[in-house]
């Protein structure tokens, strides 16, 4: 059986693997594709790195929310500051 961490850092790996798609699901199209960072043609005060170590994390300057893609999920699919807060329901989005 899988420990809570191991269980976390898989969900997070395969969250990663489907970062464009998390992108453009919550935020849309972006204003350009390819590069480092993503940015949403609604708001360019969002932003996603896409590629390197940093892959997942987000940010939104005009808030000051930001964090990986569980964050981006908690917050803008279920109106959670965090994922943390509510985590089975996050994993259910």
């Amino acid at each position: 059986m899988m420990d809570r961490a191991a269980f976390k850092e898989a969900v997070k790996e395969a969250l990663d693997n489907r970062a464009e798609e998390l992108f453009e699901q919550v935020w849309g199209e972006p204003s350009r594709r390819g590069g480092h960072e993503w940015r949403p043609r609604i708001s360019s005060a969002r932003a996603m790195e896409m590629q390197g170590p940093k892959r997942g994390l987000w940010n939104d300057h005009t808030s000051g929310q930001g964090g990986d893609l569980l964050d981006l999920i908690a917050v803008e699919m279920c109106g959670l500051e965090r994922a943390q807060q509510d985590f089975p329901r996050v994993l259910n989005e």
